[in-house]
């Protein structure tokens, strides 16, 4: 299995399609800043996994183990479009 990452500004589609999430790092642009991670193509149709809160302007980094599966996607809402969030996974092959 190939691990991979992307990275995004804001809000947006990591990856469409089944995949293991490894880890996400959330670098807040400001106090209170969050990260929500849904499995699925976007925050309204997908269902929520995982949020990260960062209570000070740190960076936070979330290691997942043997990973967390993802079934139909990986999609992140963040607070606003300076968030930035790293999403390491591997995709799964049909």
């Amino acid at each position: 299995m190939t691990s991979t990452y992307v990275r995004i500004l804001g809000d947006g589609r990591v990856y469409q399609g089944a995949a293991i999430v490894t880890g996400i790092a959330v670098v807040p642009d400001a106090d209170g800043d969050l990260a929500v991670a849904y499995d699925g193509l976007d925050a309204d149709s997908g269902e929520k996994v995982l949020e990260i809160k960062s209570s000070t302007q740190t960076t936070q980094v979330v290691v997942l183990g043997d990973g967390v599966r993802f079934n139909r996607g990986i999609y992140i809402d963040a607070t606003d479009s300076a968030v930035e969030t790293t999403v390491f996974f591997q995709p799964l092959e049909l």
